[in-house]
């Protein structure tokens, strides 16, 4: 069963990847200080249902917060950012896990907001539910008086 931490992990592992030299916060981290350039990502959103207690269908939105190098002269690092962006999350739309693959199927939304990057776009996924019937006895045989 895919966790929501190893989705998380994945996108993690995707921006070490190409950003080696950009460290990637975490949601204390930004609250402390704010080291530039970097990345926090996060993931809201979530939701899941169960479909014919056979499939759970799951959906949630990555959101990519990218704080550029400067608070006051960010324009074109983060039109370039957008691109690289673009590069690895809708150019290669498939977001890889250690034994499963997610379709990145949907629009990717951008904006600025005092000038941090949200580059933002949703997933979806089913799985199998797997159920394990192992210390359930079987009915008998099972009489029924039709006429």
């Amino acid at each position: 069963m895919v966790k929501y931490i190893d989705i998380l992990k994945s996108i993690n592992k995707i921006l070490e990847d190409k950003f080696s030299n950009i460290p990637i916060l975490s949601e204390k981290d930004v609250e402390e200080k704010i080291i530039r350039p970097s990345f926090m990502v996060s993931m809201d959103n979530i939701s899941s249902n169960n479909f014919m207690n056979m499939v759970i269908d799951k959906s949630l939105t990555i959101r990519i917060y990218y704080f550029p190098s400067s608070r006051y002269k960010y324009k074109i690092e983060n039109l370039n950012m957008i691109d690289n962006l673009n590069e690895l999350f809708v150019e290669n739309d498939i977001l890889k896990l250690e034994n499963f693959n997610i379709l990145i199927n949907g629009e990717i939304s951008t904006d600025v907001v005092q000038s941090v990057l949200n580059y933002n776009f949703d997933i979806e996924f089913s799985e199998n539910i797997i159920r394990d019937y192992s210390g359930i006895e079987n009915m008998e045989d099972l009489e029924t008086n039709i006429d």
